[in-house]
């Protein structure tokens, strides 16, 4: 009964993969803490083929890092954030199908970038393991149907929905050419993003971003609400901003009041 009852709220939740993968990964993550990250690494792909199956499991494998702790809550609470919404909006079954879909196309990009860049300069393949390439793809998606939408990097920075899709390409293409020591492979880590970009816009063919059985115009209500609601987000903070400003003028000339 206990089991259904979870299974029905799951359901009813509205992102229930989302929720699935979360807890996998977060899994995941504290059995590789306590293993030293012999547990979590067996998930990984590794550019020799030794371990296969890591061409669809390496978003779930972790390194276990205790000292990376506040990075792993932040990546968590921001795939949530971007995963949830483009599976309310795509619906379970093909959420699915797209989180795995860029896993392995980020992993192939990679992998043709790294055949490249071993015949040029001789250099490792690539390995991978984690959610961040899945994620920034899961981002760029987000950004392009909400490119006018607010919202506030570490809860400080006010951004635009464009702006944030910059950001999220430039983090992978400084981050993945650094970790790999090759400006060739930083871009080579972005071209999933622009297969991101072209699926949202309806440019891949045969994909189309939406529910089967929504309409363009659902799809339209359901955009304009979410930006309502981000619109409503940034109107508030700065509303919050100009009453701390009226107080803090206010204070200011009681002081001076004093004074006199």
């Amino acid at each position: 009964m206990a089991l259904r009852d979870f299974q029905s709220r799951l359901r009813r939740s509205g992102n229930p993969a989302t929720i699935v993968i979360l807890a996998i990964s977060a899994a995941v993550w504290l059995i590789s803490w306590m293993t030293q990250g012999t547990f979590g690494l067996r998930l990984s792909f590794y550019s020799d083929f030794s371990q296969p199956w890591g061409v669809v499991t390496y978003p779930f494998a972790s390194y276990g890092l205790g000292t990376g702790f506040v990075w792993v809550l932040l990546l968590f609470y921001w795939f949530w954030w971007v995963a949830s919404d483009n599976e309310r909006m795509l619906g379970t079954a093909k959420f699915v199908a797209v989180f795995f879909g860029f896993a392995v196309a980020a992993l192939v990009f990679l992998f043709i970038g790294a055949l490249l860049h071993r015949m040029l300069f001789v250099e490792p393949g690539p390995n991978l393991s984690g959610l961040e390439l899945v994620t920034a793809a899961l981002t760029v998606m987000w950004c392009v149907r909400n490119k006018g939408a607010m919202v506030r990097m570490f809860a400080i920075l006010p951004v635009s929905g464009l702006i944030l899709g910059w950001i999220t390409v430039g983090i992978v293409l400084f981050g993945y050419g650094s970790i790999y020591r090759s400006p060739l492979m930083g871009v080579f880590a972005c071209l999933h993003l622009g297969l991101a970009y072209l699926f949202v816009i309806g440019r891949v063919p045969g994909l189309t971003y939406a529910r089967p059985s929504q309409s363009s115009k659902v799809l339209k209500a359901q955009e304009q609400r979410s930006r309502a609601y981000y619109d409503e987000v940034s109107r508030r903070a700065k509303d919050r901003e100009e009453r701390e400003r009226l107080r803090k003028l206010f204070e200011g000339s009681l002081k001076d009041e004093d004074k006199d």
